[in-house]
């Protein structure tokens, strides 16, 4: 994965230098990768908040600050928005195109998710603030 992360980022840094007429990376620091495959492990935990709620809370009317603040409405509308897969681990329901697998057996019930995403999300709220008050 590392390789192939290195040539792609090599290509579209050259494609992007020859049509800007620019030198240089495009991109910020190197590739890391992280290999998040246990069920006890917090990195999966967090990457599963990650993906099924920090991506729509950043589309939530006034955006991801404003979405943590009004958390349970956020979560209740991420779990509506028909481009995430939230609405599967939120209600318990079942698609045909999402497996549960790895994230079902993460957190043993909706509720148990929802809270670690809602403290998740606080700590994530926490830390933006800290950064524009520096």
């Amino acid at each position: 994965m590392a390789k192939f992360m290195q040539q792609l980022c090599g290509s579209m840094s050259m494609y992007f230098n020859k049509k800007y007429d620019e030198s240089g990376s495009i991109f910020q620091g190197s590739y890391k990768g992280r290999t998040a495959n246990t069920r006890g492990d917090e990195y999966l935990r967090l990457l599963a908040v990650y993906v099924m709620v920090k991506n729509p809370f950043e589309l939530y009317p006034g955006g991801l600050k404003n979405a943590i603040k009004k958390f349970d409405a956020a979560y209740a509308w991420a779990s509506e928005y028909p481009f995430c897969s939230l609405e599967n681990y939120a209600k318990g329901e079942a698609s045909p195109i999402v497996d549960k697998d790895i994230f079902g057996e993460t957190f043993d019930t909706p509720e148990k998710f929802k809270r670690f995403a809602r403290e998740s999300m606080l700590y994530k709220l926490d830390r933006l603030n800290e950064i524009e008050t520096q």
